[in-house]
């Protein structure tokens, strides 16, 4: 007996053959109608929401996933503006908008870590509080 017989041989031993029985065949491969059992009802729908609720769920997602390529684009041709403006080099402000992008690369790992960890109300919660907590404190260190 060569591997190969003796290979094929295990393999079939954990197999059970089911018969096949006119019962499990659909009505179109010669099942008559009579016999056929009805398919189990409808479960429960996937989602509560209406379909026109589902569409401006969609809406709101596009528009806010379109916000920050916005944001750079418009950013972007605004540089030797404002690098006049605050007098500062090209490349200061050129800085900025690559701390953005970095930024925006990291903060989808830090909050859906977060989100996942502790849930996403108050992880929001916490994060807006550190956010306008760390702005008012910058403002009043700016007068």
């Amino acid at each position: 007996m060569d591997s190969r017989t003796a290979q094929s041989s295990v393999q079939t031993d954990h197999i059970q053959e089911v018969p096949l029985t006119v019962d499990l065949l659909p009505p179109e491969v010669g099942q008559s109608k009579g016999t056929h059992t009805d398919p189990l009802p409808p479960s429960s729908p996937y989602t509560l929401f209406t379909p026109s609720h589902r569409r401006l769920i969609v809406v709101i997602l596009i528009l806010t996933m379109l916000a920050s390529p916005l944001t750079a684009t418009i950013y972007l041709p605004l540089l030797p503006l404002l690098a006049a403006h605050f007098h500062v080099s090209l490349q200061a402000i050129n800085l900025t908008l690559t701390l953005y992008i970095v930024f925006q690369a990291i903060s989808p790992l830090l909050f859906a870590t977060a989100s996942d960890s502790f849930g996403r109300r108050p992880s929001l919660s916490h994060h807006l509080l550190g956010l306008y907590s760390g702005k008012s404190w910058a403002r009043a260190e700016q007068d």
